[in-house]
């Protein structure tokens, strides 16, 4: 099986946001994703973990589709984060 590039885990990344609505991180890492069409998309690839997976969420940052994460707050309660930028994702990709 051939190896994905880099541009085709993009691609993906633009495709699932033209037919989502909204891509939540989870708290592990984790995403899914709100479709248009009512449904609802969950993957079990972590972002920073999975190979092409920050070229994924790159790619899906590229569109209109709105990605917010899920973070704890110092209080302990989970809040949800907008994402803007791949930049606001570093920590997910030190390993």
């Amino acid at each position: 099986m051939k190896a994905s590039t880099k541009q085709e885990h993009r691609d993906r990344g633009i495709h699932q946001a033209e037919d989502s609505e909204r891509v939540t991180i989870s708290l592990n890492g984790t995403w899914s994703a709100k479709l248009k069409n009512g449904g609802n998309c969950t993957s079990y690839e972590k972002i920073g973990y999975h190979a092409g997976s920050k070229e994924f969420i790159e790619g899906v940052l590229s569109t209109e589709c709105e990605v917010y994460r899920c973070k704890t707050s110092e209080t302990g309660s989970i809040t949800l984060l907008r994402i803007l930028s791949i930049d606001s994702l570093a920590d997910l990709f030190t390993n």
